[in-house]
């Protein structure tokens, strides 16, 4: 935890005592958002760069192209959640907590209204 930076090395009285004492953000959204940007640094962006090269490699043409769309449509996915997590990361606490609680409901104000039956 100390190498994902969640932890850190805090000197604690009194002298000489050698054992090493640690703590964590004082505030839990802190936290979060460290632990966010580390897994997406250490699980996520690898495969958005290994999703990278493979498009970029010029023996890419000679896949399927169902292949190819599959790859494409899943790095332009993968591209997308990781602008959009790092948007949702720079709210400020209070903002990202009322979004939070929206849930769900989200899903309401994004449908379509429904159409009208024809008479």
């Amino acid at each position: 935890m100390r190498t994902a930076r969640r932890l850190r090395s805090v000197a604690r009285l009194p002298a000489g005592d050698r054992r090493d004492h640690f703590e964590t953000a004082r505030e839990p959204w802190t936290l979060f958002r460290t632990i966010v940007r580390e897994r997406r640094e250490r699980e996520f962006e690898p495969t958005v760069r290994e999703l990278r090269s493979c498009l970029a490699d010029p023996d890419f043409v000679r896949q399927p192209e169902a292949t190819q769309v599959r790859l494409k449509e899943t790095l332009a996915l993968m591209e997308s959640l990781s602008a959009w997590s790092e948007e949702m990361l720079e709210l400020e606490t209070s903002t990202l907590k009322k979004l939070l609680r929206l849930g769900a409901r989200i899903r309401n104000l994004l449908r379509s209204p429904p159409k009208q039956r024809a008479a």
